[in-house]
């Protein structure tokens, strides 16, 4: 983000070098952003991305990740900031977090279910697969209590969620035995070979640029 006319797209490449890089510079924003310091010309972040800088510190285990968490309360005393800092500690990278946080989302009553839909995203933050990818199978079987528990739109999205959080052949053929082995509602298992389209389609793309070109 460079300091000139401003361009409509600051707060976009924003969100985007959060989830992406891990580069000092974009750590550097990051506090910037959370101390409430003087930004990049047009650059206006509000609450949630403010939490989405500390989600980006936390996931890279910045030194001073617990520390923005708590400037942010104090920042924001007096809002009620429980879903940012829900969906921005989804991003913790150890077994131990990821487990607490998909222990959470099997709970009738809290966190509410919104917050559970829009958490998957930064439980599944970038560079952390090998983090979440124990959670693909048991997440499929729990298809049931989903559909009973859950409203409509939510089994879509909890699916999506959880098989094209990952990209790896591992994850495809973990989706393919649990097809294989599971006899699943017919809605239930449409919706489960949309999301695993999408899974194969990114194996195919990483297995395809992953070749290297054959010399002539």
């Amino acid at each position: 983000l460079r300091d000139e006319a401003d361009s409509g797209r600051e707060l976009g490449t924003f969100r985007f070098l959060c989830r992406a890089s891990t580069d000092q510079r974009v750590l550097a924003l990051c506090h910037a952003v959370i101390e409430d310091r003087e930004l990049p010309r047009g650059l206006v972040v509000g609450k949630q991305d403010a939490f989405l800088a500390a989600a980006a510190l936390l996931a890279a285990s910045d030194p001073g990740a617990e520390a923005a968490f708590a400037a942010l309360d104090t920042r924001f005393g007096g809002q009620d900031v429980g879903k940012e800092r829900f969906l921005a500690r989804a991003a913790t990278p150890n077994a131990a977090a990821k487990q607490a946080h998909f222990d959470q989302y099997l709970q009738l009553e809290q966190p509410p279910e919104q917050w559970t839909q829009d958490s998957l995203a930064w439980f599944h933050w970038p560079r952390q697969a090998a983090l979440t990818l124990p959670f693909l199978r048991p997440a499929l079987e729990r298809w049931q209590w989903v559909k009973a528990n859950r409203r409509i739109f939510f089994m879509p999205a909890w699916l999506d969620g959880f098989v094209n959080g990952h990209s790896s052949a591992e994850a495809l053929a973990i989706v393919d035995r649990f097809l294989a082995e599971t006899t699943l509602d017919a809605d239930v298992r449409q919706k489960l070979l949309q999301s695993r389209d999408g899974l194969a389609r990114a194996v195919r793309i990483r297995s395809t640029f992953a070749t290297p070109p054959r010399r002539p």
